[in-house]
């Protein structure tokens, strides 16, 4: 395991620290009683990971409070690991989870329901279908947002012919791409196009393309994908161009945004992208598109020039509008990545706060941890991660840590294992399996 220090911060850690960062147990944290005469409301919108584990936390340890959960989708699918469902290795609804358990929880009612408008000075929130609801505390953790416009001519209804298969209401864009990689000849072309930073899980398309290559080396080894980056280098891109080398052969070419990586333009007739100096035409286009905070949060006030959310880094409150916090992929979070993980540790983070608050304690900040799986194969992967601490309004990386170049088949196989069962906790914890 590599060790390194981010801008010069504190120090490295090793593997067995690693392993008790990994392991994320939500139960064992230390949360704050909070006392007070009557339980606060509190409105959750978004049921991913990091909006759930908030409403779970605060929930369980406040039995008086009253947690509202709202969530248009009655099944989440977790973007991280649907990679696996593209080449066939798993089935989508092990990606998939009801919010049942969640209801369960005598004080937590999910509404399966779409916010129209927030109202901040009201404390208001106003629902497509069921009556407004009001609060104390407003957390939002809604996601991304997909900025279809940035690609000329690739607008929602080109997204359905050629997917993203990163973000959705239902499971149809990744059954779509699926289809079309089940679908192209052997010796057919898969291009994949990435955006520029920020946006979800920064390793996400470079796995994808790992995995999809390992399918076509064994099902159509003719085939060939071509990776269109819109930045000139990626996570452990050092390590990850050899393991292709080495793995793949000449099945995936990395274009970079200075070799004409970087889409402009698509040609939905003719199936073609079109960077500043060249034209790719293939059999399944996977257009990953540029995000922001989404709509409802731009439309409420709560975005800046950059279209995320800023927040105050010890509260996750917004700078712009009080009693709104944000957690997860929504926020600027500086150094810190949108992952599911960073979600995670936010949540645990925000929920102490809260409980603080409103017990008038202070609140101690504690680190910030992020760590993520990216599978080279399906049964091998490396990881990098990292450690955090907030500066002001900002989050900064302290330590970060990732597989070593050098490291074997064996280490990588207990990676893709461990990766599985890191997999397998989280989700369980989340959802109350």
């Amino acid at each position: 395991m590599k060790t390194f220090k981010i801008k010069n911060k504190g120090q490295p850690i090793s593997r067995r620290t690693f392993n008790t960062i990994f392991s994320l147990g939500l139960a064992n944290i230390a949360l704050p009683q909070a006392k007070a005469n009557r339980g606060p409301k509190i409105v959750i919108i978004g049921g991913g990971i990091g909006g759930v584990n908030v409403a779970r936390i605060l929930a369980l340890k406040m039995t008086t409070w009253k947690i509202t959960l709202i969530e248009p989708n009655k099944v989440h699918i977790t973007p991280f690991g649907t990679n696996h469902y593209l080449t066939g290795t798993q089935n989508l609804h092990n990606f998939s989870y009801h919010y049942n358990t969640i209801s369960q929880i005598s004080n937590i009612e999910v509404i399966h329901d779409w916010v129209t408008s927030i109202d901040p000075e009201k404390r208001k929130v106003k629902l497509k279908k069921s009556k407004n609801l009001t609060f104390d505390k407003l957390i939002i953790a809604t996601g991304i947002g997909l900025i279809f416009d940035s690609i000329e001519g690739y607008d929602f209804e080109c997204s359905q012919l050629f997917p993203h298969a990163y973000e959705g209401t239902n499971d149809s864009q990744w059954k779509l791409l699926f289809q079309q990689i089940r679908a192209m000849p052997n010796g057919g072309l898969m291009t994949i196009s990435v955006p520029k930073r920020p946006y979800r899980c920064t390793p996400a398309p470079y796995e994808r393309a790992s995995l999809i290559a390992e399918y076509l080396k064994r099902e159509k080894p003719k085939s060939k994908i071509l990776l269109l980056d819109s930045k000139n280098e990626f996570p452990l891109m050092d390590m990850i161009l050899e393991i292709w080398n080495k793995d793949y052969g000449n099945l995936i070419e990395w274009v970079s945004a200075d070799f004409g990586g970087e889409i402009i333009a698509i040609d939905k007739k003719n199936k073609t992208l079109i960077s500043t100096d060249e034209k790719f035409t293939a059999d399944v286009i996977n257009i990953i598109p540029p995000q922001f905070a989404g709509n409802i949060a731009s439309e409420s006030g709560l975005t800046d020039n950059t279209g995320w959310c800023p927040i105050n880094g010890s509260t996750f409150e917004s700078t712009l509008i009080p009693n709104i916090h944000l957690i997860g992929d929504i926020i600027n979070a500086g150094d810190m990545p949108k992952s599911a993980s960073s979600a995670i540790s936010q949540a645990q983070h925000l929920a102490a706060a809260i409980l603080a608050e409103f017990a008038r304690k202070s609140h101690i900040r504690g680190q910030l941890k992020n760590s993520c799986f990216f599978f080279t194969g399906s049964q091998s992967a490396v990881i990098i991660g990292g450690e955090y601490y907030f500066d002001g309004n900002h989050i900064v990386g302290q330590r970060g840590y990732s597989s070593d170049i050098d490291e074997n088949k064996h280490d990588r196989q207990q990676n893709a294992i461990q990766a599985h069962n890191w997999y397998k906790d989280i989700t369980q914890k989340t959802f109350l399996k």
